[in-house]
């Protein structure tokens, strides 16, 4: 029956009359025939492969139930069917170039030519270098393109190492333990070798080393530099870029403490300056690693020698004055004491012992005996941070009066060494107190702005003690002249040195009246230079001139009979005529001279 005839066939119902049953038997429809399209291959991927692989394979009737995929006599496992067009599978071990086909209900498909890559070499040769800390793996053979190592004991990550000409190397590793490692070959695509060749590490022995250390002085002065050294060696070679600890035991302390981490050198060398403040016990300390015992050097002490400063103020006293012997050291030493000792017939005698306070200074006041002179010093003890030292001897003259014009004796010419001592003009070095020391002391008052009185006491013995130092407005490298109008004295120079220092009187400034002409008597200001010169007695109209030698038209430094301790000429500068004497010779022309008021 056809399926038209099929379609119109319907079941009348059935009559049953008198008891009589109808019974209808339908016809059976033939089954389809099966007429589904075999599957195609148009690409595989990737080309060529290696066992293992998944090959993506892509075409047309791959849905068709079942699926089958062979190469050659393998057949490929872990088959997917994406879609229609598109199914992975996996290559098996054994598998080898050939013809793929994928086979479905249809029946199989055409053949396509697959090219199966041999499985990378497992590596050869592996072995191991310990050299210091550092680790160095090298192999042989394995995959074209590089390898992967494995720290297999920490589980650390693969790491991936170049090869080159057939062998690789790794220095990425160190070895502290026990430690095994594993390589794998690997080829450009990625595959590895079915194995990895495995090495287990054992580091070597701890080595033993050396430590040596020196310094570059035993001694040193408070705030003096000095260097520490030293040398680490293992086995006899020096260790480079290894850390080494400076120790310190400070003098008095029980406690070794670390200051400073310092790093060999290429010569397994380490240097560091320090600077002196307490005596201190150095040394060095290595602590090792697994490769190289730990060491530590020999302490090396360097002790601190202070500096002890000693002067009285004044120096010369007159009976019953008092005078203070005072000094300091450079810094505060805690506990620190100082011996104050004069010079007597059998050496040394202390006195009395006085402590330093905070910032080192000390003094000692005292109302010395009969007239003489004594030697006075002044002796640091030694403590757990510091040497013991012995400031210079100093002298204390003690003298029964003050001194000035007339007077005669020894402690006049101590005064006349102490003025000259300072570049002032005392005269011969005589005990006749004169009219040079006069006005030497009249220059030193001027200078230190004493009241000028021409005369010796206390108040000069003190100033003496601790004097201004004269810093020069107009120094030049030859010889050159200022002259301070306000505190009134001449200042002569050489190379940027005070060779000279006199007293001078220059002009008062007022104005005055000569046979009708009225002028001021000025002494003028700025750089000048020695212009002209006459060796004698030059008579003008306001006086005599001793030797003059003029800087500007009718201004010149020279010799006079009054030169006061006040301002008093009309415009040139006084100086005494002994002193006109020398230095007149000196002034020659072209010398620079330089007026200003401080």
């Amino acid at each position: 029956m056809s399926r038209s005839a099929l379609r119109s066939f319907s079941l009348r119902p059935a009559l049953i009359a008198g008891g009589t049953a109808l019974l209808v038997v339908l016809p059976v429809a033939p089954a389809l025939a099966a007429t589904s399209a075999l599957p195609t291959i148009t690409a595989v991927a990737p080309l060529p492969t290696h066992v293992g692989k998944t090959l993506t394979i892509t075409g047309s009737g791959f849905e068709v139930a079942p699926v089958s995929v062979a190469l050659g006599s393998a057949a490929l496992t872990a088959i997917d069917v994406v879609n229609d067009g598109t199914l992975t599978a996996t290559v098996p071990p054994g598998a080898t170039s050939g013809d793929l086909t994928v086979t479905t209900a249809a029946g199989p498909s055409g053949p396509f030519a697959v090219t199966v890559l041999p499985t990378p070499q497992k590596v050869d040769n592996l072995a191991y270098v310990i050299d210091g800390r550092g680790l160095t793996l090298s192999w042989t053979g394995g995959g074209d393109a590089d390898a992967l190592v494995q720290d297999v004991t920490d589980a650390g990550s693969p790491r991936t190492v170049a090869v080159q000409n057939g062998s690789g190397q790794d220095k990425g590793f160190t070895n502290t333990a026990p430690k095994t490692y594993a390589v794998w070959g690997r080829d450009s695509d990625g595959t590895t070798s079915d194995e990895a060749t495995t090495v287990t590490v054992t580091p070597v022995d701890a080595v033993a080393t050396t430590l040596t250390m020196g310094l570059s002085t035993a001694k040193a002065r408070y705030g003096a530099s000095y260097q520490a050294s030293g040398t680490l060696r293992r086995a006899g070679v020096p260790l480079a870029g290894q850390r080494v600890q400076l120790l310190a035991k400070v003098g008095g302390s029980n406690a070794t403490n670390p200051v400073r981490t310092l790093t060999t050198d290429a010569h397994g060398v380490v240097r560091t300056r320090l600077v002196e403040t307490r005596s201190v016990a150095l040394s060095l300390r290595f602590a090792g690693d697994a490769f190289s015992q730990p060491a530590a050097s020999s302490a090396r002490v360097v002790a601190l020698l202070p500096t002890l400063t000693a002067a009285f103020r004044p120096a010369v006293v007159v009976r019953p004055e008092t005078t203070v012997f005072s000094g300091r050291l450079p810094a505060a030493l805690p506990g620190a004491t100082v011996k104050v000792q004069r010079k007597i017939t059998s050496g040394w005698g202390t006195l009395t012992t006085v402590k330093t306070d905070a910032r080192g200074g000390w003094s000692y006041t005292f109302a010395p005996g009969k007239p003489g002179s004594y030697s006075y010093r002044a002796v640091l003890n030694g403590g757990p941070g510091w040497l013991g030292t012995v400031s210079p001897a100093r002298t204390l003259n003690v003298q029964t009066r003050n001194l000035s014009a007339g007077l005669s004796g020894d402690d006049v010419l101590l005064l006349k060494r102490q003025l000259a001592a300072l570049r002032y003009v005392p005269g011969a070095l005589n005990r006749s107190f004169d009219y040079d020391l006069t006005h030497a002391v009249m220059a030193f008052q001027k200078v230190e702005r004493l009241p000028v009185t021409g005369r010796w006491t206390r108040t000069e013995r003190v100033r003496i003690g601790k004097p201004h130092a004269w810093t020069l407005r107009a120094p030049g490298s030859g010889r050159a002249v200022e002259i301070d109008i306000k505190r009134q004295v001449l200042v002569l120079s050489e190379a940027g040195k005070v060779r000279m220092i006199v007293d001078v009187s220059t002009g008062t400034e007022r104005a005055y009246t000569y046979k009708g002409e009225k002028d001021v008597a000025h002494t003028p200001r700025g750089r000048f230079s020695i212009l002209r010169k006459i060796d004698g007695i030059r008579v003008s109209k306001l006086g005599e001139l001793y030797r003059p030698s003029y800087f500007y038209q009718g201004w010149a430094i020279h010799g006079s009979g009054s030169v006061p301790n006040y301002p008093a000429s009309h415009g040139c500068v006084r100086i005494t005529d002994p002193n006109a004497d020398r230095l007149f010779p000196l002034l020659v022309k072209g010398t620079p001279v330089t007026l200003y008021d401080t």
